[in-house]
C-alpha cells in the first residue's frame, strides 16, 4: 500500500502530475493515512501551481516538499483514515482524520509539528465532504478573531469564494449589516441565500451603498484581487479597519492611500492562518482555534460550497478548471478510489 503511493506534484508552471511517491512506515508520533477526499486551495495552492510565489520560502508546513524551483508538492486539505499508527501518535487504525498534507492517496505524516496539529482527529459522524473544509474554516475564523465586528456594526466582504462565504456566515452572527462584493452573479446569489443583506458587483459604488455613504466599520478583503483591496480602503469609514486575508504572492500591490487611509486614520490588518491573533492576549492557541472551527463546521453550509469532484487521477483537469475557468467552480475536490 505504502510502496505504491501516488502524489500530485507541480512539475512546472501550470503542470500538475500524478507521480509515484512511496510513504515510509510511521515512526514515533506519526501515522499513515489512506485519503478519502482532498480539496484544492484556490488561493495559495493555485499560486504555487502557477509559479507566482517564492518556492523556497518557509511557510511553516512540514508536509510541503519544495526547493528553489519546481518540482513542488503542496497542499493542505485531506481527509482520510488511519491505516497505521506509530508509537506515541495517540490515533487508532480506522480513525477518521483531517490532515494538512498535499494531495496523495497514501502518506505518512507527523501528528504534530511544534505547537500545531498536522493531523486532526474528527468525529466519526462528520461527513468527509464537510470535514475537508476545516482549514478554510480556520482561515475565516482567524479573520474574525483578528477583527471581530461588534453588534450594530457594518461589515463588507470583498470576494465570495469559499473563504468569503464561510466568513460571511461567521460575520453574520454579530454584524448588523453584511454587504458582499463579487463579480459573479452565482456567488452573489449564494451569498444572499446565506444571509448577506446586500450583494454588489465590483463596478458598483460600494461606499454609497454602505451605511448611506458613511462607510463600513470593517472591510474584509479575501478576493485575491489587488483592486479589491483599494476598493476596501475607499469604502471603509473614518477610523475603520481593513482586514487583508488574500495572499497576493509575488504580485506588486499599488495603493492610493490618500485621503481615506491617511486622513481617515484607518487601520489595515493582516490576517493569516499561520498565526493566532495577538489581540487575544495568549488565551488562544492553534489547538483552540482548530477545536472551535471543528465545532462550527456542522453549522456552516459547506454542502453549498463544493461545486466539483474529480477523480484523483484527473487532478490536472481539476487544476486547469480553476486556472482557466475559475468562474465555473467554487470548491473543487479530488476523490480517491471507490470512496
Amino acid at each position: 500500500l505504502r510502496a505504491g503511493a501516488l502524489a500530485i506534484w507541480f512539475t512546472g508552471p501550470r503542470r500538475a502530475e500524478v507521480c509515484p511517491d512511496p510513504a515510509h512506515p510511521p515512526g514515533r508520533g506519526e501515522v499513515t493515512l489512506k485519503t478519502l477526499i482532498s480539496m484544492i486551495s484556490t488561493g495559495t495552492e493555485l499560486r504555487y501551481f502557477r509559479g507566482e510565489v517564492d518556492m523556497a520560502a518557509d511557510i511553516g508546513l512540514p508536509t510541503m516538499t519544495a526547493g528553489a524551483t519546481y518540482p513542488v508538492k503542496f497542499g493542505y486539505q485531506c481527509v482520510g483514515e488511519v491505516v497505521d499508527s506509530g508509537e506515541g501518535s495517540d490515533l487508532s487504525v480506522g480513525q477518521l482524520v483531517f490532515a494538512r498534507h498535499p494531495h496523495q492517496d497514501v502518506f505518512t505524516a507527523p501528528v504534530r509539528h511544534g505547537n500545531r496539529a498536522i493531523v486532526v482527529p474528527l468525529p466519526p459522524v462528520l461527513d468527509p465532504e464537510a470535514a475537508v473544509f476545516l482549514n478554510l474554516a480556520e482561515v475565516a475564523l482567524e479573520a474574525v478573531l483578528d477583527v471581530p465586528p461588534v453588534f450594530g456594526e457594518v461589515a463588507v466582504i470583498f470576494g465570495q469564494g469559499i473563504v468569503g462565504l464561510l466568513l460571511l456566515q461567521l460575520v453574520r452572527r454579530t454584524a448588523a449589516t453584511v454587504v458582499v462584493v463579487d463579480p459573479l452573479p452565482s456567488r452573489r446569489a449564494l451569498a444572499l441565500s446565506l444571509g448577506a443583506d446586500l450583494a454588489l458587483e465590483p463596478a458598483d459604488d460600494v461606499l454609497s451603498a454602505v451605511a448611506t455613504g458613511i462607510g463600513a466599520d470593517v472591510s474584509y478583503e479575501v478576493s485575491g484581487n489587488t483592486a479589491a483591496l483599494q476598493q476596501a480602503i475607499r469604502c471603509t469609514r473614518r477610523e475603520g479597519t481593513v482586514v487583508v486575508g488574500s495572499f497576493f504572492g509575488d504580485r506588486p500591490v499599488e495603493l492610493v492611500l490618500t485621503p481615506e487611509f491617511h486622513v481617515g486614520r484607518q487601520t489595515i490588518v493582516s490576517t493569516m492562518v499561520g498565526g493566532v491573533s495577538p489581540r487575544l492576549g495568549g488565551r488562544w492557541d492553534f489547538d483552540r482555534r482548530t477545536r472551535t472551527a471543528l465545532a462550527l463546521l456542522p453549522g456552516l453550509h459547506t454542502q453549498d460550497l463544493l461545486s466539483h469532484r474529480f477523480p484523483f487521477e484527473s487532478a490536472a483537469e481539476a487544476f486547469n478548471l480553476l486556472d482557466e475557468r475559475k468562474h465555473e467552480a467554487l470548491g473543487v475536490a479530488l476523490t480517491y478510489g471507490d470512496r
